[in-house]
């Protein structure tokens, strides 16, 4: 598997965003970006072999800095709505930030779509690996709590759509 790495645009701050593209020999490829650990695309071949992008998403990324949808962007620490703004975990309760009300809406109002992610990547026996992480300091921490279900919470899911046959428009999802 072979991957691309390119720069793809600049935040107003005027630090560089980089694209990723991975692919395999049959031409599947799929692309992801540091702002926000984003999913931008992925290319499959249709039922007459025609590679197509399955993904909603934007071709910039000043699009992507207003993604009201957040298209392929992880959705947060958690990935629902928390009633009442807190939950409790092995005894502990956790207070969450009120987003929504009184519940809690995918974590915290600063949300993980417009920052810029570090990225890795790794070439191994399988393949290509890219991670994408905001927290480098409590990576192994985190990799570890996933693993063995250790405090703390941790839900990440990205909020993807596939196209619909003849939308190619992520402005027509709302």
């Amino acid at each position: 598997m072979a991957y691309r790495k390119e720069q793809w645009g600049v935040m107003p701050s005027g630090e560089a965003v980089t694209l990723y593209t991975l692919s395999n020999d049959n031409g599947v490829s799929a692309s992801f970006t540091d702002l926000g650990g984003t999913w931008v695309t992925m290319n499959v071949p249709d039922r007459d072999g025609k590679l197509v992008d399955v993904v909603l998403g934007y071709d910039s990324v000043e699009a992507y800095l207003e993604n009201p949808p957040h298209f392929g962007a992880p959705i947060g620490r958690n990935a629902n709505r928390i009633a009442g703004a807190k939950f409790t975990l092995n005894g502990k309760e956790y207070r969450l930030a009120a987003n929504d009300g009184t519940n809690n809406l995918h974590s915290a109002p600063d949300l993980y779509h417009d920052r810029l992610w570090e990225a890795e990547t790794e070439e191994g026996t399988l393949g290509t690996v890219i991670r994408f992480s905001l927290f480098n300091f409590i990576l192994n921490a985190f990799l570890l709590s996933c693993l063995h279900f250790h405090e703390p919470s941790l839900n990440i899911v990205t909020n993807q759509s596939k196209k619909n046959a003849g939308n190619t428009s992520a402005a027509k999802h709302r």
